[in-house]
């Protein structure tokens, strides 16, 4: 996790990235812990991961629920393509 929240910021900070998506966000917490002023996360996950996803949140006293918008997508089975976008494997 070091990697990937390493690169985020340094996303942000040398390529002053104003937009980042996370593909298969799961229950991934990274746009809460990452907070940067100007930055927009999404998150993109099918829509019973989201959901599951937004109850356990919505129980969790102070987390920053704004902190991303969240879109429920089929990656699987969509023409969905992400040109000229920095990728994280």
């Amino acid at each position: 996790h070091r990697y990937s929240n390493n690169f985020f910021i340094h996303l942000v900070q040398e390529f002053t990235a104003k937009q980042i998506v996370i593909l298969g966000a799961g229950f991934d917490s990274r746009a809460a812990r990452l907070l940067f002023p100007n930055v927009q996360y999404f998150e993109l996950d099918f829509d019973a991961w989201l959901k599951a996803k937004l109850k356990a949140i919505s129980e969790i006293k102070d987390y920053p629920k704004d902190c991303a918008k969240y879109i429920a997508h089929d990656l699987e089975n969509s023409k969905t393509s992400f040109v000229d976008a920095y990728v994280l494997y």
